[in-house]
């Protein structure tokens, strides 16, 4: 009997360990592959039987636990390096620009960590540029979007599975907008591997419609803004199709409707969009600086 409890206890242990370190990785914005938690479940199983039956149930039961502790120690560093990151990520927010410089050659040091691992299996470094992804995020809504870009292209998208590369293109698209590269935006977009899948197709098609606004036909923008925003009031993308439509519609000299516009998005997502939509240098990017001014809120 005990062929079957001292492995069946040790996958067990091994379980709630990662139950408890992925609820913890996953509230810093970082999760551990699961791909990596069943091929270890299942070593912590065929060793613990291996032993038991040569060596007897202690021997099960320490190979699983050992196994365990092995285990638990490099998923307890990744959640140590997402807590650090966070940390380093929080002081970004109203931080002055020596305290910001700091703490971007900290995230720098991350990132370049994260990238040692280009050499190694394809769904480590997946797992890895997810993080840099999630770290290049954080920089470009602080206002570093230029750093985020940098970041960005360091990740190699023919080294990704397809929702992989469709987030990253999705990314790299939205720092080139934040930082004048339209050109190179409409190449990430055309680069990703489509139809992608939720959310980054959606994701993807409000970028396409925000090239639209900014260089293209401002009405079909608007319009094609409109619909998606009446399809989908709730969800990830729906900051990006406002700002298609607010430009769209300051581009057709419907400046109440793009103010209106601007005013929602405001509301929903704070200063920080509307400096977004300053950085865009498009039709309603005036209008956006002109509300920032008179709230008193605008640096």
């Amino acid at each position: 009997m005990w062929l079957i409890w001292i492995p069946a206890g040790a996958a067990v242990l091994f379980l709630a360990q990662v139950a408890i370190l992925r609820r913890m990785s996953a509230a810093e914005g970082f999760v551990w592959s699961s791909r990596w938690q069943t091929i270890v479940l299942a070593l912590a199983i065929v060793v613990g039987t291996m032993s038991a039956g040569m060596f007897g149930p202690l021997a099960s039961l320490g190979a699983g636990v050992g196994l365990n502790v092995l285990v638990g120690g490099r998923m307890l560093q990744t959640t140590r390096r997402g807590l650090r990151v966070r940390r380093l990520l929080a002081r970004l927010d109203d931080a002055s620009p020596e305290l910001a410089t700091a703490t971007l050659a900290a995230l720098e040091h991350e990132v370049e960590g994260l990238r040692g691992g280009r050499g190694g299996e394809k769904s480590d470094y997946e797992h890895r540029a997810r993080w840099v992804l999630a770290i290049a995020s954080s920089a470009a809504r602080a206002g570093h979007a230029t750093r985020a870009l940098d970041w960005t292209t360091r990740i190699e998208p023919g080294l990704l599975g397809r929702p992989a590369a469709a987030m990253h293109a999705q990314h790299e698209a939205a720092f080139r907008i934040g930082t004048l590269d339209r050109q190179g935006a409409r190449a990430a977009i055309a680069r990703a591997p489509r139809p992608a899948i939720a959310p980054w197709e959606d994701a993807l098609q409000a970028l396409d419609a925000l090239l639209e606004a900014l260089d293209g036909d401002g009405q079909a923008a608007a319009d094609r803004a409109s619909r998606a925003l009446d399809a989908t009031p709730k969800g990830p993308s729906r900051p990006t199709w406002q700002m298609a439509r607010a430009h769209g519609l300051a581009k057709v000299g419907s400046m109440e409707d793009a103010r209106e516009t601007l005013l929602t998005l405001r509301t929903e997502g704070g200063d920080t969009m509307l400096r977004r939509m300053v950085a865009h240098a498009g039709p309603a990017s005036r209008l956006a600086e002109t509300i920032l001014t008179e709230q008193g809120a605008y640096r």
